[in-house]
């Protein structure tokens, strides 16, 4: 960049007066370099107290061509600010940073000649001002103007096959080269000097870039593994039923690591489970149409179960449609006899049977036995549907869906009642889980409920296998004591709540609801290193400059 520029300044007498100065002067330093100058330039020929009117304040910066670059400092107009404002300092570096890739490339296209030079030249000085009056602004702006040009970057990368399976090494260094290669030059060098420049440029990006590579392990060791789609979906599930998961089991970060080791992972789990029950029995109760906080008892279980029973009663109360005899004379078909009654008594029993079947199928895999249960289901459903029709011809059509809830609704406690602790209430999930492991149909809430243990067994044992959940130990206590005798200090004693914090922490919301890792798609990726590269080869290249001009 260059060390001066030339200010244009009009005086009282009507003269124009241009004298060099160092970048960014104040109106009243370039009033009075022109003063000591040219002492008749604020003379008029009017009276003493007129000519102690100062300058006219437009002096602006120029470059050797003759073009107003610099900002215009206060024409004489009013409210007009000397000074650049923080958001004219933003967007002068968004300005800045979306221009320099088409900048920076018509240099090298033309070795700097065709004005190009000059324009980088401009465009550097222009932006020294604000970057100066407001820097945390203008580097907002520099930031937020290197996305558009580094998502179009990233885009092309991502669309070449060979870089996009080098190394990350290699992507690093070269992204970082080309970076830097196609950063302006705005000391108007030309030529040959103008390309040394640029390469010089270049290995500076190229730097920056392989300086990339270690911290983007050290990303990946803090990140954890890839955390997958199906651990991300059931995680997502879980969290939206209201369970909750032990850190590591969901994401192995490296904090949640440290977080769980000290708060100790049985522990943890355990307490996991104490908070899951509470859920698991809550979407046991939803299934089968109870409020969340009742306590599932077997003698509820069979209250419902009677009272679905009304379903079957209604539709077998139903009057018996006596045989009709064909005959041709009359021309009459045939119809067998239709007795309710007995037919849902056949429906019930053959439904057993059914069940019965798919279970020793399950048991012995033997094929028989499941051809079996796929007969007794065909016989059930020829049955409903005679039902069905006969239900409708007498008005009563209603009666068969609601047969069909009441029977699902009876399956639901059976399965319940297996699973279920008839002392304590509590609903194994473990238990729902080798349910679905074996086929068996459940509805939403028991298949949440199946599909979570299944996913996160640790997280869901009984209250009863895990006995008491002491939330101090011993160990805590004799750590927090023998810190307390080393320091002297009571207040040490403290330190055993340490652990127990810990647990509330890895079980929290805060930490819970971000167990999900955000996934990076590649043009992302390489969108956060362009975007790291621009921000710090201009910076590097400062630091240079500076250490050569001292």
């Amino acid at each position: 960049m260059a060390d001066t520029v030339i200010y244009s300044i009009e005086a009282p007498n009507g003269q124009t007066y241009k004298i060099p100065g160092p970048p960014g002067a104040s109106q009243e330093e370039v009033q009075s370099e022109v003063l000591r100058q040219h002492p008749d330039a604020g003379k008029t020929g009017q009276s003493e107290a007129q000519q102690a009117t100062p300058l006219r304040p437009n002096a602006f910066a120029e470059t050797a061509g003759g073009a107003a670059l610099g900002r215009p400092v206060n024409r004489g107009q009013l409210n007009v600010q000397e000074k650049p404002r923080p958001l004219e300092s933003a967007m002068a570096g968004l300005t800045k940073s979306m221009v320099d890739i088409p900048v920076g490339a018509a240099q090298l296209a033309t070795g700097g000649n065709l004005g190009t030079s000059q324009l980088a030249q401009r465009l550097g000085q222009q932006a020294t001002q604000y970057q100066e009056e407001n820097p945390k602004s203008y580097v907002a702006g520099r930031v937020a103007g290197a996305v558009a040009p580094a998502v179009g970057a990233s885009n092309i990368i991502g669309a070449i096959p060979s870089f996009a399976k080098s190394a990350p090494l290699i992507q690093n260094v070269g992204m970082g080269a080309a970076m830097g290669a196609m950063t302006p030059e705005e000391t108007g060098k030309t030529g040959v000097e103008l390309y040394k420049e640029q390469a010089k440029q270049g290995v500076i990006g190229g730097t920056i870039g392989a300086a990339l590579t270690p911290l983007q392990k050290l990303a990946g060791v803090l990140r954890g593994p890839e955390q997958t789609s199906q651990m991300a979906s059931a995680v997502e599930k879980a969290r939206g039923a209201g369970y909750v998961v032990p850190p590591t089991q969901a994401n192995e970060s490296l904090v949640n690591r440290v977080l769980e080791g000290t708060a100790g992972k049985v522990t943890t789990a355990q307490n996991a489970s104490a908070k899951n029950q509470v859920v698991t029995n809550k979407l046991a109760a939803k299934a089968i149409g109870l409020p969340e906080d009742e306590l599932i008892t077997p003698t509820v279980l069979k209250d419902i179960r009677t009272e679905a029973g009304d379903a079957y009663e209604a539709l077998a109360s139903l009057p018996i449609k006596p045989e009709v005899l064909p005959s041709s004379t009359m021309n009459i078909k045939g119809s067998p006899e239709i007795d309710p009654k007995k037919m849902v008594y056949d429906l019930r029993l053959i439904r057993n049977n059914a069940d019965s079947y798919y279970k020793a199928y399950q048991r012995s895999a033997d094929p028989e036995q499941l051809t079996r249960a796929k007969q007794a289901q065909s016989a059930a459903a020829k049955i409903e549907s005679t039902l069905e029709d006969y239900a409708k011809s007498l008005g009563k059509e209603e009666l068969l869906p609601a047969l069909r809830d009441a029977r699902q609704l009876i399956a639901k406690t059976y399965t319940i009642e297996k699973a279920l602790n008839p002392v304590s209430g509590a609903v194994e999930a473990k238990s729902l889980a080798r349910e679905l492991r074996k086929g068996k149909p459940l509805s939403e809430e028991l298949k949440t409920v199946a599909e979570f243990s299944t996913q996160f067994p640790k997280a869901t044992q009984t209250t009863e296998a895990m006995g008491s959940r002491p939330q101090i130990s011993p160990l805590d206590i004799g750590v927090s004591g023998i810190v307390s005798a080393i320091t002297q200090n009571p207040k040490a004693l403290a330190s055993m709540m340490v652990r127990p914090a810990a647990r509330a922490a890895a079980l929290s919301p805060a930490v819970q609801n971000r167990l999900i890792q955000g996934e990076l798609t590649p043009e992302q990726v390489n969108l956060a290193k362009l975007l790291m590269l621009q921000s710090g080869i201009p910076a590097a290249n400062a630091l240079i400059k500076g250490k050569e001009n001292e």
